[in-house]
């Protein structure tokens, strides 16, 4: 929930800024529309390279019986970090009137040199064993990206006099998000509270993948500084967020030998995608930059995970949670047709 709020308030402040624009200088004459009289809807492509930084976790609960102390709880969490890399964005903005546009933009890419843990603990009978954390490993490991988004974008509000003053919009769509990861290198690094340093000895080459999907609805604002520099702002959250996990261990002999041997499924999230941009205006001619900043995170709160065992059986545990974020700055140059 804590999406939530950080959406609220975000919302508030291009919503009180554009409305306390508006509202001290009503007089203005709303800005016309310098394409309305095409025949066909103008239409604004843009290429930018968004160079991001990244990290995904995922947390079950598992539960077994031991021949010493019989039922025990405990949890397993992976967590991926340091996922840094470029991220290509292509986006296409069509008018299809003076105050409605359909806005589209899908992006890839890949990160490398990122670093993962495994990590068991033991929640309960913790007195019976001694100990907390069970077992920690450690991993490198690179992912590949892929995300989309398109929605619907109504000018709610717009002032000016002479030249582009600025305006707010609302807007309402769906967001999707893809990064599959590959696991390398294993290193036991915790054995029943003991620190280790050991090698596997076989080859890690283990795989997992996370995406996520969800409404996008939200707010933007944009304000000119002058005849050719605008200071552009949006926040959206996402909405009724669906998450899927796919795995494959290819060190768990106990496991289904081929992909995937583990899933995982959750629904109800939340999430959020802000960003904030300087854009200068017909650099040349129908040309203009931009340069921002832009952060997504998608988050689950429950769910289901499923093992696929080598004797064909399908064991069933609870996900506890599974989040994404992906950040960083960005620069990119777009025209308009």
């Amino acid at each position: 929930m804590r999406h939530i709020y950080r959406f609220v308030i975000i919302a508030c402040v291009i919503s009180t800024a554009a409305i306390g624009v508006e509202a001290a200088d009503d007089s203005l004459a709303v800005r016309p529309d310098r394409k309305a009289a095409l025949d066909l809807p103008p239409i604004t492509l843009s290429a930018d390279l968004w160079y991001t930084m990244g990290e995904s976790s995922w947390e079950i609960f598992f539960g077994e019986i031991d021949a010493g102390v019989g039922p025990f709880i405990g949890t397993s969490r992976l967590e991926f970090e340091d996922l840094d890399g470029p991220v290509f964005v292509l986006s296409a903005d069509a008018q299809l009137l003076q105050w409605l546009s359909l806005r589209g933009r899908v992006g890839f890419g890949e990160a490398d040199d990122g670093e993962g843990t495994d990590t068991d603990f033991i929640l309960a009978p913790r007195s019976a064993f001694g100990q907390s954390t069970i077992s920690e490993s450690r991993f490198d490991t690179d992912s590949d990206i892929e995300n989309f988004d398109i929605s619907l974008h109504a000018r709610v509000s717009e002032w000016g006099a002479a030249s582009d003053q600025g305006h707010l919009e609302v807007f309402i769509g769906y967001q999707h998000a893809e990064e599959e990861l590959r696991l390398r290198n294993g290193v036991q690094s915790i054995i029943t509270d003991d620190k280790v340093s050991r090698t596997f000895d076989d080859i890690l080459d283990s795989r997992f993948d996370f995406e996520w999907s969800g409404l996008r609805i939200g707010a933007g604002t944009a304000f000119q500084f002058n005849e050719t520099i605008w200071l552009e702002m949006s926040a959206a959250y996402l909405a009724d967020v669906d998450y899927d996990g796919e795995g494959f261990w290819n060190l768990r002999d106990d496991l289904k030998a081929t992909a995937p041997n583990f899933v995982q499924s959750g629904g109800s999230g939340d999430g959020f995608d802000v960003e904030i941009a300087v854009t200068v205006a017909e650099l040349f001619e129908n040309v203009n930059v931009r340069a921002g900043y832009r952060w997504t995170e998608w988050q689950v709160d429950g769910g289901q995970d499923r093992v696929f065992t080598a004797a064909g059986e399908v064991l069933s545990t609870s996900l506890s949670e599974a989040t994404s974020e992906r950040h960083g700055f960005f620069i990119g140059a777009g025209i308009d047709l």
